[in-house]
């Protein structure tokens, strides 16, 4: 079998995603050529790696054979033909070390209808961490073919994400982010949901607001509670962090479970941490038992005048 038919019927039955970079083309001709057989039949290949340029041949022959299309005119993302990818595809896709979070997440999951400006991403703050989530995101899309961990040794470097038309992407570098979610090859990649419960209190200004953010958890929280300790459980958080989701669960919610009510250990001793981080201190509202200076209006908040 010729290599060109193994990699377009790979591609026709690739349920992951419905584009691929230039990286994902090539590290499955690396794949098909250590194995050398698709589905049970050998290929006509003979050397354990490919030569030099046989990915960007192939690409070019495909797509001048109308068997491939460029989907970004100035960038390197491919789809089979007559296939259109959402901004959240193209913006994952061509960023695979980061997962969407914020607005566009909350959107995903159905618990806000409200549009996002930019499509928010999140990568991890170092090469080396870099390199581990992609090859467990590789290892995961290859896993039927071949084990691609020492392909990965050759990896260039930081992806930029392409900038799809009507929507603006932004990424940022963190230390602490979700890492068993890069175990799945499936695209867009997602924070989880209980992950992104606690992201919605950490950065408020990107989740249409601290109000927005409490209406919410008001009404999306109590379902999702399990995800949400399960989140704060296997994550790296500040207390202060813990302290805002303990709360927001405890008094807002009425969720009193013990996992929750433990989230009090983290309270600043002797001072009152704020709601909203980057907005001015305000004594009206004070959360005593949380050391918590509720610093908006909210009806909600009435108890706890002080």
């Amino acid at each position: 079998m010729k290599l060109e038919k193994a990699f377009l019927e790979y591609l026709h039955t690739d349920q992951s995603q419905s584009g691929w970079t230039q990286l994902d083309l090539q590290l499955l001709i690396e794949a098909l050529y250590k194995i050398k057989e698709w589905k049970g039949e050998p290929l006509n290949i003979h050397s354990d790696r490919p030569p030099h340029q046989t990915a960007t041949r192939l690409l070019k022959k495909l797509l001048y054979e109308n068997r491939l299309e460029s989907h970004v005119k100035n960038g390197k993302l491919y789809t089979l033909p007559f296939t259109d990818l959402t901004d959240p595809e193209i913006a994952s896709i061509s960023a695979p070390q980061a997962y969407i979070t914020y607005l566009e997440a909350m959107r995903h999951y159905g618990i806000t209808d409200r549009l996002p400006k930019n499509i928010e991403l999140v990568q991890p703050s170092d090469e080396h961490t870099i390199k581990q989530l992609l090859t467990a995101h590789y290892r995961a899309r290859y896993k039927r073919l071949a084990d691609i961990t020492g392909f990965m040794e050759s990896y260039p470097g930081q992806f930029k994400v392409m900038r799809p038309k009507g929507v603006s992407c932004n990424i940022s570098k963190s230390r602490k982010l979700e890492t068993r979610i890069y175990r799945s090859a499936q695209m867009p990649r997602y924070v989880s949901i209980g992950r992104l419960f606690i992201d919605m209190v950490q950065k408020p200004d990107l989740c249409s607001g601290m109000d927005h953010v409490i209406n919410v958890y008001l009404e999306y929280a109590p379902q999702n509670k399990p995800k949400i300790i399960r989140a704060l459980s296997e994550g790296e958080f500040s207390k202060i962090t813990k302290v805002k989701v303990g709360f927001l669960l405890a008094e807002l919610c009425g969720i009193r479970s013990s996992e929750v009510m433990e989230l009090q250990e983290f309270k600043q001793r002797g001072g009152s941490a704020k709601l909203i981080s980057n907005e001015p201190y305000d004594a009206k509202y004070i959360a005593e038992d949380w050391e918590l200076a509720l610093n908006m209006e909210r009806p909600e908040f009435d108890r706890f005048r002080y």
